[in-house]
């Protein structure tokens, strides 16, 4: 048995070190696939392992001999092709490779501490990469590390990881912190400098206030004995203010007092705090239980903090995750009396973020990591909601600023030119659009000055582009259309709650349909309906879509609309944008196409179509600028070649009404038809589109010069 064993080992070692030799590679596909199959190795030698982080060959390394000296065929293990291997690999000039590394890292730290610690120093290092996917692969390593309890903190790394959490860009701020969720500090220095740096961070990112409580709590609970050494020290900025009352803006002593709360939960003895701050806690209650909605739910939170305000500690107490009878439920003992004292015990609590990290990175099965990147974004949007329902809309429109702004940041072609990314763009953009359209509906003391624009346009503007996004993506799950379908439903609410409103048949209609569909998505029960779309519902059936819905009271519609609260959208990856590529070649302001006016004039179209099947109308729209005259051109499915993914055709568009003048400019696009579902087919056009119409690419512009 035992030479089994060291027989596994020393065929390990050898697979190890034979596929070292291939991470220096000319071909990068190589590099990538050798540092991915180095990590799948579930069994090294730790002097290889140390020795694949440094250059120089180590005595260790060289003096280790292989298991069968005496065959010619087995050899003793190369300590060049092991040296620096990951250092190699780390210092690619590919993001790929260097991406690979980090990932094979990240599993092989798990079989030593001593490598995982060495390896830390490298890491610290690849956090100023110029790629943000191998940064946050170094974030998700080191949580790996910390997962195993292998991720020792020392001071030299600090400053570089503190300096991640104000960085500008949300998804590194995020990773990092899920990080700080897992890791142990070793002393008081380093605790202090890593709570006032979140604090800092708080105040620099208000829209990232939830996650950063959140950590707080997992890092509370992590260093008990620090806390309470850190509140003792800071109790006075928590006291009332005055007249008894705190500052309810304070989101500094918001952060503080979530610390603070922690403390009873940690691990650790002893850890008592004063019961006065549980009870200043209540008064953060709402903005607190947001923040911890992954652990524990507000009941169970408010019975906690006033359990622990009348306990002056210490406290014996753990969590519970075992019960879940029904999910999502809260049970809090009473105190139970053990040897004449009172014994606090803990509330049943939700699964936490798998040991801190975010509902979004591990509550489902995605594995593209572009995916996950989106969803964190997405979790960022969806925050805005309470600051949008409480009239800060400019708070909330900042966050989707900030939000775009990180997008902008992943310029990379696959990532840049995917269906998803294209999704989460115009995502935002109808999240601000809605933003924009839902603070006309807040009380009087809420409207912004100016700013948000015409209520009419941001609202026909909001339907139009959910439209868009409803049609010009293939593979749509269940739950992303009904999302979808849900916003659309708002749309037409918010259009009927207004007292002045033209086409209120249509709109009603549109809002039948749209439940319709919904309902037939429902039919199966796999996804429950939230509450809006059950008070849409009962208020279709009351009204119904006939001319006595049009007389319908603007008030009904608003009061469906105060159940409505934006639900976190979650991707789950593997969706096509149908797109268009247009190109008018060899034409601009000086080299323009001539025309004889009166008579037709030939356009010329490079045209390249993404993912549009062979079955779609696709129509060439052609709008003649300043005389507002507009020519549709259909666009044969047989004119392209190639598959459904990627079909391209060379065509020229006859362009008619050509006017009396020495120049102008028609502005061309691909459209592509759709059966909105309220439309109404008895009124179809004989010729032209005879559907609602998408752009599939934006406007070219076109020059034309008349002929001298």
């Amino acid at each position: 048995m035992v030479c089994d064993s060291e027989a596994k080992a020393y065929w390990s070692d050898e697979v190890f070190v034979k596929i070292c030799s291939m991470v220096r590679d000319m071909s990068m596909e190589v590099r990538i696939e050798a540092f991915y199959a180095l990590g799948k190795i579930g069994m090294v030698s730790e002097d290889i392992l140390l020795q694949t982080l440094s250059k120089k060959v180590l005595v260790a390394t060289k003096e280790k001999k292989s298991l069968a000296q005496c065959s010619d065929e087995q050899l003793e293990v190369s300590g060049s092709s092991v040296a620096g291997a990951f250092m190699h690999g780390l210092e690619d000039e590919f993001h790929e490779v260097r991406k690979a590394a980090c990932h094979s890292l990240g599993t092989l730290t798990i079989l030593s501490s001593k490598f995982a610690g060495e390896a830390l120093n490298l890491l610290m290092d690849v956090l100023n990469d110029d790629s943000i996917l191998v940064r946050l692969q170094a974030f998700e390593t080191m949580h790996q590390m910390a997962t195993f309890g292998h991720l020792k903190v020392q001071e030299k790394h600090m400053h570089m990881f503190l300096g991640t959490l104000v960085d500008r860009n949300t998804l590194t701020r995020s990773a990092a912190r899920k990080v700080l969720k897992l890791a142990k500090l070793p002393d008081l220095k380093l605790f202090r400098s890593t709570i006032d740096t979140l604090l800092d961070n708080l105040e620099m990112c208000p829209q990232d206030e939830a996650d950063i409580l959140n950590v707080l709590f997992h890092i509370g609970q992590n260093h008990g004995k620090f806390v309470v050494r850190i509140i003792e020290e800071v109790s006075q900025q928590m006291e009332p203010v005055s007249n008894g009352k705190l500052g309810f803006d304070n989101v500094r002593v918001a952060a503080l007092l979530v610390l603070a709360i922690s403390a009873p939960l940690s691990q650790e003895r002893d850890c008592s705090i004063p019961p006065s701050i549980f009870s200043y806690a209540v008064t953060y209650l709402g903005r607190i239980s947001h923040a911890l909605s992954d652990i524990i739910h507000q009941d169970g939170l408010l019975n906690y903090l006033s359990q622990c305000s009348r306990s002056s500690g210490p406290y014996d107490m753990e969590f519970d995750f075992s019960a879940r009878e029904l999910p999502g439920s809260i049970a809090m003992p009473l105190p139970q009396k053990r040897r004449g004292t009172s014994e606090i015990l803990s509330p049943i609590v939700k699964e936490p973020r798998e040991a801190g990290t975010s509902l979004v990175e591990y509550g489902l099965d995605v594995q593209d990591e572009v995916t996950k990147s989106m969803n964190v974004v997405l979790e960022k949007v969806k925050d805005i909601w309470p600051f949008v329902q409480a009239g800060f809309t400019t708070e909330g429109l900042r966050t989707l600023r900030s939000c775009r702004e990180e997008l902008a940041t992943l310029t990379s072609g696959s990532i840049a030119s995917g269906g998803t990314f294209a999704f989460t763009m115009q995502y935002i953009k109808i999240m601000k659009l809605l933003a924009k359209a839902w603070v006309n509906f807040l009380p009087p003391r809420h409207l912004p000055s100016s700013g948000m624009g015409d209520l009419d346009f941001v609202l026909g503007k909001l339907d139009a582009r959910l439209s868009e996004l409803k049609s010009m993506f293939i593979g749509l799950s269940k739950v992303e259309e009904l999302h979808i379908l849900e916003l659309i439903l708002v749309t037409c609410m918010l259009k009927l709650s207004k007292v002045e409103i033209c086409c209120r048949l249509g709109t009603l209609r549109k809002l039948s349909c749209t439940m319709a569909h919904a309902e037939s998505l429902l039919e199966d029960g796999t996804v429950e309906p939230s509450r809006f779309m059950i008070e849409v519902r009962k208020l279709l059936s009351e009204i119904g879509t006939s001319l006595k819905g049009s007389s319908c009271n603007p008030i009904l519609f608003r009061r469906v609309l105060e159940s409505f609260f934006l639900k976190q959208l979650v991707l789950c990856g593997g969706l096509k944008h149908i797109k268009a590529d247009l190109d008018i070649p060899d034409n601009d302001y000086e080299h323009p196409l001539h025309f004889v006016a009166g008579l037709p004039v030939g356009i010329p179209c490079h045209i390249t179509l993404h993912n549009v099947s062979v079955e779609s109308r696709l129509w060439l729209k052609m709008t003649a600028n300043g005389i507002d005259d507009t020519q549709f051109v259909y666009l044969d499915s047989n004119l392209f070649g190639g598959c459904d993914d990627h079909r391209m055709a060379m065509f020229t568009a006859p362009f008619y009404k050509t006017p009396k003048a020495f120049s102008f400019t028609v502005s061309v696009c691909i459209c592509m038809e759709y059966l909105s579902e309220d439309e109404d087919v008895s009124f179809l056009k004989r010729c032209g589109p005879r559907h609602e119409l998408t752009s599939l690419c934006r406007e070219n512009e076109v020059f034309l010069s008349k002929v001298k």
